[in-house]
């Protein structure tokens, strides 16, 4: 877990990599949160997630993103034509659901929050209810998984060898 935008951006740019040389290190789900600060804050952020959803499934990496709003203008068409699933909740008129979702007619400003989502996929909409765990369950989940920060390898350093060339 990360929560400086460097070290995001940092951190996509290795997994990125990885995708590019097709290392495959096991089934690895990437989770990035509030999507469309970090682009704005680090646009290479962008750059990074669409070389993850356009080749990562090749190599089982997957992307979970998240964002209160539409992705478009952060990472353009191309990266969310890559993202195969959009799980929806309820949104403000029908124009938002469309942006949300990619499609028309989703009924995705229908729906009456507290878990109530649709699922946007090529076979279909699907409408579901999300499971909303109590207080005293996440407190108990919080003390038996608790939070851990993420370490990034040393930035590696390279010496500039000069030539007998100049």
């Amino acid at each position: 877990m990360f929560a400086d935008p460097r070290e995001i951006e940092r951190c996509l740019a290795i997994l990125a990599q990885q995708v590019r040389d097709g290392r495959e290190d096991g089934m690895t789900y990437v989770f990035v949160d509030e999507l469309p600060s970090l682009v704005r804050e680090r646009p290479r952020i962008a750059e990074h997630l669409a070389t993850i959803a356009e080749r990562g499934r090749h190599i089982d990496m997957h992307l979970v993103l998240g964002a209160q709003h539409a992705l478009v203008s952060e990472l353009g068409a191309s990266t969310l034509r890559n993202i195969p699933a959009v799980l929806c909740g309820k949104v403000k008129d029908t124009q938002a659901a469309y942006t949300a979702t990619g499609q028309a007619g989703t009924g995705a400003e229908l729906l009456r929050g507290g878990g109530d989502f649709i699922a946007v996929t090529a076979a279909g909409i699907s409408h579901f209810q999300a499971a909303q765990p109590g207080a005293e369950l996440l407190a108990q989940w919080a003390g038996r998984y608790p939070p851990s920060y993420g370490r990034l390898p040393a930035v590696a350093t390279f010496e500039r060898k000069e030539s007998t060339e100049g």
